[in-house]
């Protein structure tokens, strides 16, 4: 069993590359869910389990579930959560203990909102929930698939959104364009969703909004 295997190694490999290459060849996505998207959730998860002093061997999981987590869109858009975990179980056979596997199979497969379940004991989950939740932001989306219409339905107007411990609370901040009409309907769902996963880890939130 190698167990020296990590999202580094993950990400060097010739098979996962040409997935995220042929994702967003194989649909016409108005967002990024390729290399990029993987690289802002992997540079969210690190961030995520700094704050919310998440134990070394998990934050190992949740990198590799970061970096395998929407490998699933190659075979099915709709269902992806639960194609890339039946893809990562095989990837990662021999690779990692079957307890870890499961652990972060089982991220993997709940990663969407819509799949994921809120009475689940998975910290692993929970933090690959909100990594990939927190790229919601303007840099992510193709430019040249963006028109009026489709913007009003996004959160185009987030240029990024920062996540970090101040004394004993997590404090969020998003970071919005000046410029832009701010949705703020959207933006309370957005906390509320973090405000749910930062309570799961038994800690204090703060949301803040700032122009730049």
């Amino acid at each position: 069993m190698n167990n020296r295997i990590n999202y580094k190694l993950i990400l060097r490999d010739k098979t996962i590359q040409n997935i995220y290459l042929e994702i967003n060849k194989k649909i016409n996505y108005v967002i990024d869910h390729g290399k990029l998207h993987v690289e802002h959730v992997i540079k969210n998860t690190k961030n995520i389990c700094k704050a919310l002093s998440i134990s070394k061997h998990n934050k190992r999981l949740a990198l590799i579930a970061a970096a395998l987590h929407d490998v699933g869109r190659l075979y099915d858009n709709n269902g992806h959560g639960f194609e890339g975990a039946k893809f990562a179980k095989n990837y990662l056979n021999g690779k990692l203990s079957n307890e870890d596997i499961f652990i972060v199979c089982d991220a993997i497969a709940h990663h969407s909102t819509e799949d994921f379940d809120f009475n689940s004991s998975n910290d692993v989950a929970w933090v690959l929930l909100m990594a990939d939740k927190m790229d919601n932001v303007r840099s992510r989306y193709i430019k040249k698939l963006i028109n009026e219409k489709n913007k009003s339905k996004i959160s185009y107007f987030i240029k990024k959104i920062v996540l970090k411990k101040v004394k004993d609370k997590i404090v969020v901040k998003v970071c919005v364009y000046k410029k832009d009409i701010v949705n703020d309907e959207k933006l309370q769902k957005i906390f509320a969703l973090y405000k749910t996963i930062i309570d799961h880890f038994g800690k204090e939130s703060l949301f803040k909004i700032v122009k730049v």
